[in-house]
């Protein structure tokens, strides 16, 4: 996201100028969109994917996965959920309503309930973010950035993706 850097200096800007200077042109041909935000989890990134994201008409889409990601999904649902605010996707009122979660439960009762549906949750959003390029003709990239404290980073790609998330998508 660029914190902490200086003008020019984040990863989308030298990126973007070493793609058009390698390009050999004098018109630049890549032009990279960050739209990031700092918090979000994999739902609030698909809800942007859908209200801003592919109004632009991207060539690809290239979403940066981090460790925690299928946790993070849980813990945000369950603030909706607490705080009475509408599901932005079906698919999620299902399995609020298959994991028995309600707004009276506790949080720590309805993280229990969620938690095994973490990675179906994750499946489903990555599912839907390459459906969307697809259907536009935007290709979809995945990148994995462990995070630097992870010992194993190896060993935390099969919790952010398993291999039967790859396989059907």
């Amino acid at each position: 996201m660029g914190s902490g850097v200086g003008d020019g200096k984040n990863f989308e800007s030298l990126l973007e100028d070493r793609l058009n200077r390698e390009a050999g042109s004098t018109e630049p041909k890549y032009e990279l969109l960050n739209f990031a935000i700092p918090g979000y989890t994999v739902v609030q990134q698909l809800a942007l994917l859908d209200r801003k994201v592919l109004d632009f008409e991207p060539n690809a889409l290239w979403f940066v996965s981090h460790p925690d990601e299928s946790l993070d999904i849980v813990n945000h649902l369950v603030k909706m959920v607490r705080a009475g605010v509408a599901m932005p996707y079906p698919y999620l009122d299902d399995v609020l309503r298959r994991a028995e979660v309600t707004p009276e439960l506790t949080e720590a009762e309805a993280t229990r309930r969620l938690q095994p549906f973490h990675q179906e949750l994750l499946a489903w959003v990555y599912g839907q973010m390459v459906a969307r390029c697809r259907e536009r003709g935007v290709l979809p990239v995945w990148i994995y950035l462990p995070a630097t404290r992870t010992a194993q980073p190896e060993a935390m790609r099969e919790t952010v993706l398993p291999a039967e998330i790859v396989q059907e998508h």
